[in-house]
């Protein structure tokens, strides 16, 4: 998956995949209504963006352009490595929503697996027809769900990026 970086590239997204693994753990143990079957769900799936390859260059290029200004130490910028990749994430699932993508990199979509769910866990039928541009309700239900755990992300970047130790003028 890597052998197109260099082994420094490779030892940076390490380090921030590492720094989001911990923050996530630490954000997502914490959520509301973590027990709630379907939102439990949305809250697990995230962890999947960290085990679906993907060079995310958006985390190298922060810390490479950080380094390449004379910034020290690294730890000090991974928070906002990690805000970036979390919000191109973010962007990914709405992507994959808007474009009623089935699969991403071999797997399937995010708003996919919801909506799988739903068909496996309620009582409407997988049939059903729903209105506007999903074909079902089941469909409609998993976009729904896979739009709140987008916008989970999206909060979750955030509040990466305000993990970093630098001023909140310097942070913009």
């Amino acid at each position: 998956m890597l052998s197109h970086f260099t082994t420094e590239h490779a030892a940076i997204l390490q380090e921030v995949d590492d720094f989001l693994r911990t923050f996530l753990h630490a954000r997502l143990t914490q959520m509301p209504a973590r027990d709630h079957p379907a939102l439990s769900l949305v809250y697990d799936s995230i962890y999947s963006y960290l085990h679906n390859g993907g060079r995310r260059m958006h985390a190298v290029s922060v810390v490479l352009a950080f380094e390449a200004c004379g910034g020290t130490p690294r730890t000090a910028i991974l928070p906002v490595a990690a805000a970036f990749q979390l919000y191109h994430y973010h962007t990914l699932v709405h992507d994959d929503i808007y474009d009623e993508d089935d699969h991403r990199r071999g797997t399937r979509t995010i708003h996919r697996r919801f909506a799988d769910w739903f068909a496996a866990h309620s009582h409407v039928s997988p049939a059903a027809q729903a209105d506007g541009v999903f074909r079902t309700d089941i469909e409609r239900r998993g976009a729904i769900a896979g739009w709140i755990q987008g916008k989970v992300v999206q909060s979750l970047a955030l509040d990466a990026l305000l993990c970093a130790p630098f001023a909140c003028d310097r942070l913009l």
